[in-house]
């Protein structure tokens, strides 16, 4: 790769053309930015709205899970 004293006309213009592109990559904000950025209150209480549209606990195996254990809990209150 030639530095750039050895760079003339359009070679030079496209080095620091591509130069430009990744800087500007480098200065865009990353997802941990992102992520980190301080939040407003109406963020928050939207984020608040919308936590409890994850996982419910009623999937399949789930259920399943829980009649298994029906048995066993039963056993331990009837021994409690």
């Amino acid at each position: 790769m030639k530095s750039l004293k050895e760079l003339e006309g359009e070679e030079l213009e496209a080095n620091l053309h591509k130069l430009r592109a990744e800087l500007e990559d480098l200065a865009a904000p990353t997802k941990y930015n992102q992520i980190m950025e301080p939040k407003l209150a109406r963020d928050w209480k939207k984020a608040e709205q919308n936590h409890t549209l994850g996982y419910t606990g009623n999937s399949k195996k789930m259920q399943e899970r829980r009649e298994k254990e029906a048995p066993d809990r039963e056993t331990a209150h009837t021994e409690a």
